[in-house]
């Protein structure tokens, strides 16, 4: 049924040939527990990623001659994680991995945390990208409300594990595509 489906990947493609470093418009990856990642939109990149499992958000944009993407979410069962639960790792403190395993295997819970991870870059993005207005507000109230209850549901042993040891060192997975998108 419906309700058993969601987004399970995004996929964004560039098309700028004439962007420049300083525009802005990067996406910037919320891959928690790792790093940040702003990936440009240079022409002819393709930038894949979980969509139940990394949030995203584009920084403002500045340029010159404008922005182009192509956008493409893939839908799939709830049920099945993406990507998988992280493999066992000897150098994670034994509180974090089990925190993150859980995490990683119920999305919907792993997205009610990053909501309060972050909870700023959240509210800079509804800054960057509305003018002031009432709908804004009320945007943002209900942003701070849902953090709120999220927050109020979290362990404060939880949030200082967190706290201690997040983000990870990057595992980032990057291919070479290099001539995929010659002919367009």
């Amino acid at each position: 049924s419906a309700k058993d489906h969601r987004r399970l990947l995004t996929a964004i493609l560039y098309l700028n040939p004439d962007w420049e470093e300083g525009w802005g418009g990067e996406v910037e990856l919320l891959p928690f527990p790792f790093p940040n990642i702003k990936v440009p939109p240079m022409n002819r990149r393709l930038v894949v990623f979980g969509a139940n499992t990394v949030m995203h958000r584009v920084l403002p944009f500045t340029g010159a001659t404008g922005r182009v993407c192509v956008n493409l979410w893939f839908d799939g069962e709830v049920t099945t994680p993406f990507p998988p639960p992280l493999p066992p790792q000897e150098s994670l403190h034994p509180d974090l991995e089990k925190i993150v395993r859980v995490l990683r295997k119920q999305p919907a819970e792993l997205r009610a945390l990053c909501k309060v991870w972050y909870r700023d870059l959240i509210t800079q993005s509804f800054l960057d990208a509305f003018d002031e207005s009432p709908q804004l507000k009320a945007a943002m109230a209900l942003h701070d409300r849902d953090a709120d209850l999220v927050a109020s549901r979290i362990a404060a042993s939880t949030m200082e594990t967190l706290r201690t040891f997040v983000p990870l060192e990057p595992r980032v997975e990057k291919g070479d595509m290099v001539g995929l998108f010659d002919d367009l």
